[in-house]
């Protein structure tokens, strides 16, 4: 398995935004029972994960600096699709508290998210505003696609969670 690059190597590339360093944390963690047989199982997909060539070059600056522009124009269309996918579910909620979860977290996704990217970009001399109009990438499309049409659907505890790959809670109704 591949050993994770350094904090700070992700700051080496010349054209990243520049920031203070922050402090080293080393902590060595010996795991045991059940989270050891996790990572154990999964060490071969968090190996290739880490390797993968687009990580690396963003950890050791070698990544050319217009992929990663690409990359964050890519997450900036998702994040409009799952932002839809969010207020398409939230329309199914029967609780109060769970069209107001689903439609908060629609909201806040928009506003974090795209901060981050504004932020981002910014750091490659680049205004989102100037940008040309992108379109999804043949399996973000795909991706996009596939959340979309589950949130559309009516709510159902085998379909909804599927429609939250980058939501951390889950409404009531969709929980088993």
């Amino acid at each position: 398995m591949t050993t994770p690059p350094d904090y700070e190597s992700l700051y080496t590339n010349e054209f990243a935004p520049k920031r203070a360093p922050r402090e080293r944390v080393t902590t060595i963690t010996q795991r045991t029972g059940f989270s050891a047989d996790l990572w154990e199982t999964i060490a071969p997909t968090f190996g290739a994960i880490v390797s993968h060539p687009f990580l690396i070059g963003i950890a050791d600056g070698s990544l050319p600096p217009e992929r990663f522009i690409y990359f964050v124009e890519q997450d900036r269309l998702y994040l409009r699709a799952f932002s839809r996918a969010l207020s398409f579910a939230a329309g199914h909620a029967v609780v109060p508290a769970d069209t107001a979860l689903l439609t908060g977290s629609a909201a806040t996704a928009i506003a974090v998210e795209e901060g981050m990217h504004v932020e981002l970009l910014s750091g490659f001399g680049v205004d989102p505003e100037d940008m040309e109009p992108a379109e999804l990438s043949p399996n973000g499309e795909l991706y996009v696609q596939t959340i979309l049409a589950k949130a559309r659907g009516a709510p159902s505890p085998r379909r909804s969670p599927r429609s939250w790959p980058a939501s951390g809670s889950t409404p009531r109704w969709a929980r088993s």
